[in-house]
């Protein structure tokens, strides 16, 4: 399964903003092939959320409900979590 990152922007962005565009999705898992795994806020209005999926279109689908403006959308290659890396 591939893993993407969207780098997108949410100007005003706070805890509660956050909380209220992340609670009107209902599905963090749309299809039994993409999970949305995190999602994170900057004070600055930076929102990067990360996703497994088999295609980057069925993350961009879901990214379309938050409301976001979506900059950019990355395939990963390398990971590097604790000391370990994996290969995508």
């Amino acid at each position: 399964m591939a893993r993407f990152l969207a780098v997108c922007s949410q100007p005003g962005v706070n805890e509660t903003k956050f909380t209220e565009t992340l609670g009107a999705i209902k599905k963090w898992r749309p299809d039994r092939w993409t999970f949305v795994t995190k999602a994170y806020a900057c004070s600055d209005g930076l929102v990067v959320a990360e996703c497994e999926a088999r295609q980057k279109a069925d993350f961009e689908q879901w990214l379309k409900g938050t409301g976001w403006t979506v900059r950019s959308v990355h395939q990963v290659d390398v990971i590097h979590e604790s000391g370990q890396l994996w290969k995508m």
